[in-house]
């Protein structure tokens, strides 16, 4: 199937629906982000320390469940808002009966490993791009509508957006003429 880009034309990219479900992809993957790091910092963290008493070995194979589900979360998410279907990963394969036959089996899930690492890496790179797609957003939305609230703006006696130039001198863009030509 051909791109959106194909499909749509650049100027009206910010109105296709794709890109407010990317938008909000982005933006939502900074909670989740935020929660997904805490979670395995809190249960690696406590599943380590407590590993002495082997009360340990069972929150860390919570942990690795919790990747998971942290994965299947994902799967949805990126299903739902991109359209893009990932396939699951293989069922975790039954343990035998006796609670450290569970564990072992848990603790070899690679699926469930690889979850965990996808929310460490998530946190990282989710505050990036939140912090990118709102200064792009507002900004674009503020130059959008700077011809509306441009004359409330006082810089150095003037008012409108301040040019300078190479011999000093100060012009201010305060019309909608001025401001459509720049």
């Amino acid at each position: 199937s051909p791109s959106m880009a194909q499909r749509v034309p650049f100027a009206l990219m910010p109105f296709h629906p794709r890109t407010w479900r990317e938008t909000l992809y982005v933006l939502l993957s900074f909670p989740i982000g935020v929660a997904g790091f805490v979670f395995v910092v809190t249960m690696l963290s406590v599943g380590g320390g407590l590993i002495i008493t082997l009360i340990g070995l069972p929150i860390i194979g919570l942990a690795i469940l919790g990747g998971r589900a942290f994965g299947a979360l994902e799967r949805a998410r990126v299903a739902g808002l991109l359209g893009e279907r990932i396939p699951p990963p293989r069922p975790l394969r039954p343990a035998e009966p006796g609670i450290w036959k569970w564990i072992k089996s848990v603790l070899a899930d690679g699926p469930g490993w690889r979850g965990l690492a996808y929310l460490m890496l998530l946190f990282p790179w989710a505050v990036f791009t939140f912090a990118m797609t709102v200064g792009f957003w507002s900004y674009a939305l503020g130059g959008l509508s700077y011809p509306i609230w441009y004359r409330w703006i006082e810089i150095d006696g003037g008012t409108g957006a301040q040019l300078g130039s190479w011999d000093g001198t100060t012009h201010y863009l305060d019309t909608g003429w001025e401001l459509a030509a720049v």
